[in-house]
């Protein structure tokens, strides 16, 4: 089944102190380069995942597309999985500098996450 999940689910972590030390300009350089950088590697994940649907097909593997409603329901109940583990996710460790209220939600918000 076809869900469009694991396309191109990756995290860059960079450390603030030192991005922050640099001069503005470097940020600005700093920044445009890994979004040019994550939007070459997206579309070679795009690619590389039809490429292998393609030979899965071939192959004589069918593959089946969820229905809306259906998708609906996949992301309800994969939600669980959110909320199970978000006081692990969020949770804050003594070396920590970076400690918000809410670390999963920070990522769903800027991931557009809706469940």
């Amino acid at each position: 089944t076809q869900i469009n999940y694991a396309q191109g689910l990756f995290i860059w972590i960079f450390n603030k102190a030192w991005f922050n030390s640099l001069p503005a300009d470097l940020q600005k350089t700093f920044r445009a380069v890994v979004s040019e950088v994550c939007a070459k590697i997206r579309a070679e994940t795009v690619k590389q995942e039809a490429d292998e649907i393609n030979k899965a097909t071939a192959a004589g593997v069918m593959f089946f597309k969820l229905s809306d409603a259906d998708m609906a329901t996949l992301r309800k109940q994969g939600d669980v999985a959110h909320k199970k583990y978000a006081a692990e996710i969020n949770k804050i460790y003594p070396g920590d500098t970076y400690k918000p209220d809410n670390f999963l939600k920070e990522v769903e918000d800027f991931m557009g996450y809706k469940p």
